[in-house]
């Protein structure tokens, strides 16, 4: 893996934005609001969700255990909105909140990352997303907004075989159902957001039928 490459760009004498260009394991993306002089850039890194073989998908059991949004909290209610807004637009059926099995596992791992990174969870079975943000304290509505649409402005990237793009494609993945996600805020380490899909998406073979382009 090479060294991250640095670039600095003068936005105006007041504000300086820094865009960092990574190995190619992530994508690193830099926003900066040049109208408020105080605003501090924000790093969002979305690290690469792992290709499945056909073979390895089993479905997380998410029959029974649907939640209803007005039992979700304000997170939860916008990320799931924003995931069906974004599926909606390319033509993919709306996701619903799995409060069990995908639940359990974002909510265990969300605070893991805040000593691993963006580093995969590498369970089985369920797809994963990752987002990070270098600020802590982020506004969860925001936090929500952020971290999907940087998933889904992979889309004008998406290609079967760049991986730089499957946050998009798992995003849309057509047979995914269920959905849940969760995030940890780590301080001076910044905020992280995972979320888990079933059925996973990106299965090697599959991605011609369940990704709209």
């Amino acid at each position: 893996m090479g060294s991250p490459v640095v670039f600095t760009k003068v936005v105006d004498i007041s504000v300086t934005s820094t865009v960092v260009v990574a190995p190619p394991d992530q994508t690193v993306v830099v926003t900066v609001d040049a109208s408020n002089k105080n605003q501090q850039s924000h790093t969002t890194t979305v690290s690469p969700p792992t290709t499945h073989s056909s073979s390895s998908s089993h479905p997380a059991s998410s029959s029974s255990s649907s939640s209803s949004s007005s039992s979700l909290s304000t997170f939860q209610q916008e990320i799931l909105s924003e995931h069906n807004k974004y599926r909606s637009a390319v033509g993919s059926s709306n996701l619903s909140w799995d409060s069990s099995t995908l639940q359990k596992q974002s909510d265990s791992y969300a605070p893991k990352l805040c000593s691993l990174g963006l580093k995969h969870s590498g369970v089985s079975g369920m797809g994963e997303n990752l987002y990070w943000v270098s600020s802590s304290g982020v506004d969860k509505k925001t936090l929500a907004d952020d971290s999907t649409t940087a998933w889904y402005d992979e889309k004008s990237e998406y290609s079967s075989s760049n991986e730089n793009s499957f946050h998009y494609s798992q995003l849309v993945w057509k047979g995914t159902t269920h959905l849940a996600c969760s995030y940890a805020d780590c301080g001076s380490s910044g905020t992280y957001v995972v979320c888990n899909y079933s059925p996973q998406g990106n299965i090697i073979g599959e991605f011609d039928k369940n990704v709209p382009t």
